[in-house]
């Protein structure tokens, strides 16, 4: 087993620079052997600002050469869709563990090439699902699994965000369809297929519609789908991307069950409101949904639950601790292509318009 993580990264833009942070976090507080080995970006100015941000040992215009630096034990992904495939598959041959950002790729197809590169290296490997981290989605599920709730019976899901080509995104990469594949949702309702997944259970029949109001070829901004789950539940998901410049990317969603209500308005860390029969709406606060998260997980290491109330850092200090293991990370490639699964299934809907089931 290796007796320190070696990362490098591949990409200094918006994702590879959150990265850096959560990488930064996880080695300052010691509780791993972490070294921010070596980064790469063909954009000079990108990769300046990055280096000078955070504690890199190398930095290059080549990816290749991240892949090839023998110190470097693995690598994050963290490139244009477009580029993923190559890289993972690049790093895999070498046997480095391979941390990608999601989409994986612009199809399930894809995706699944992906996994057996991995499997057939046999490295550890993690996609970026994020939000099967967060305080308010692991309080969510706890407590409509809970037997008072009764049974789940809809879900109304919106996911809204500032088309990210601007702002705090301060790229065009996702307005062009050879580089980002599709729009809102294959990069970023990706999400919430996955999580709606996770949360409520195998998802049986999609059905959708899909929209582009900006003009941006193949890049949709508007996606309508409606979900029936194999447990009978059902679920409506609106994911937009609008020009409100200074609106933060946003998710509200209402569970409503046979015994009680629930509704989140939060991304990752937040407040809950329920409902419970015959009782008078409620709200769990921002600590109280932490709490019950910790619960829900099992998280009792101090450290651990420091890393816990910082965004995105606990999904890589766990692909770290599996690195350092040889351990199996989650969530993994194959959940990942389940949730190419259900984007490619969407979009085959609105080519079609008729449902698409399984």
């Amino acid at each position: 087993m290796p007796k320190e993580i070696t990362v490098g990264l591949i990409g200094a833009g918006l994702i590879g620079t959150a990265h850096s942070l959560y990488l930064s976090a996880i080695q300052k507080k010691k509780v791993l052997p972490l070294r921010l080995k070596a980064v790469a970006d063909p954009d000079p100015v990108r990769l300046e600002r990055l280096t000078r941000a955070f504690a890199w040992e190398s930095k290059s215009f080549e990816p290749q050469a991240v892949i090839e630096d023998p110190e470097v034990n693995a690598v994050f992904v963290c490139t244009p869709t477009a580029f993923h495939k190559p890289y993972v598959e690049a790093a895999a041959e070498k046997g480095k563990a391979v941390f990608c950002e999601k989409p994986l790729a612009f199809t399930a197809a894809e995706a699944r090439q992906m996994l057996q590169a991995v499997e057939e290296a046999g490295v550890v490997h993690q996609v970026g699902l994020v939000l099967r981290a967060g305080p308010v989605w692991n309080a969510l599920k706890s407590l409509v699994r809970r037997p008072e709730s009764g049974f789940p019976i809809t879900c109304i899901f919106r996911d809204d965000q500032c088309f990210p080509v601007k702002g705090m995104h301060d790229s065009a990469w996702r307005s062009r369809q050879e580089l980002a594949g599709a729009g809102t949702l294959l990069e970023h309702s990706i999400h919430d297929l996955d999580i709606m997944e996770w949360m409520f259970g195998r998802i049986h029949q999609v059905q959708a519609t899909t929209a582009s109001r900006f003009g941006h070829a193949g890049i949709e901004d508007l996606a309508r789908v409606w979900v029936e789950f194999e447990s009978g539940m059902t679920a409506t998901l609106v994911s937009v991307w609008h020009d409100v410049l200074h609106r933060h990317s946003n998710r509200r969603v209402e569970v409503f069950c046979e015994k009680a209500y629930y509704a989140i308005e939060a991304e990752f860390f937040g407040t809950l409101d329920y409902m419970m029969a015959d009782r008078s709406l409620k709200t769990l606060s921002d600590d109280e949904v932490f709490d019950l998260s910790l619960q829900t997980r099992g998280i009792t290491d101090p450290n651990e639950k420091k890393l816990a109330r910082i965004y995105g850092v606990l999904q890589d200090y766990y692909f770290c601790r599996a690195v350092l293991a040889e351990a199996k990370a989650e969530p993994g490639f194959e959940t990942a292509v389940r949730a190419h699964e259900l984007v490619d299934a969407c979009y085959q809907s609105a080519r079609e318009a008729k449902p698409i089931g399984w």
